[in-house]
């Protein structure tokens, strides 16, 4: 997520820059590789990544991208660098994004394997959670097969009690985001699963 996916930049000679504003660039999107953040309905670490990226490139500032390939939508898939420094392994280090193993071709792998595992061992962000939280891919997996006719909730994608089964699942999916299951507010999701 070194840039969202609703990022725009406009090309300055060899480097982009953040525009100013909605009418300030280009329709060019950059999504980066090597890493995955979470959803911003991953709640709260979708904000935190996405204030962590503004914080490392604020809108107005020139980025360098090394694109590595192109996806599957044509989109020139990118590592971000701002004065030197690596944004996309400056965002695995301080927890905000995950290591993007499927896609970790034409990376330095090594250093982002050991980006990753201290933000781990130290809580930063997404691991702040025993294990980190639900990686941002498989997210987006359940939420578009959750909303399919096959197996799908009959709720518009939300999960039921009984479909999680579990009051940790249960737990864990309240602290990323699914506050439907906090019915009464409390800050416990699917009581009737305490066991």
């Amino acid at each position: 997520m070194a840039c969202p996916r609703n990022s725009r930049h406009r090309r300055v000679g060899r480097r982009w820059r953040h525009p100013q504003g909605p009418q300030g660039g280009a329709d060019d999107h950059h999504p980066s590789c090597c890493i995955d953040a979470p959803e911003s309905s991953q709640k709260p670490h979708g904000a935190q990544a996405s204030q962590a990226l503004k914080a490392l490139v604020p809108i107005g500032s020139g980025i360098d991208l090394r694109i590595k390939t192109t996806d599957r939508y044509g989109r020139s898939i990118a590592e971000i660098t701002r004065g030197g420094r690596n944004i996309n392994q400056a965002l695995v280090a301080s927890g905000a994004a995950f290591v993007y193993w499927q896609y970790i071709q034409g990376c330095d792998r090594q250093t982002y394997s050991r980006l990753e595992t201290e933000a781990r061992l130290k809580g930063l962000g997404v691991w702040s959670t025993g294990g980190g939280i639900t990686r941002p891919w498989d997210y987006r997996r359940g939420r578009r097969s959750s909303g399919s006719s096959r197996g799908g909730s009959s709720s518009g994608g939300r999960l039921t009690c009984k479909q999680i089964g579990s009051y940790a699942r249960a737990q864990a999916l309240l602290r990323q985001g699914h506050s439907y299951l906090d019915r009464d507010g409390d800050g416990q999701a699917c009581e009737g699963l305490r066991g």
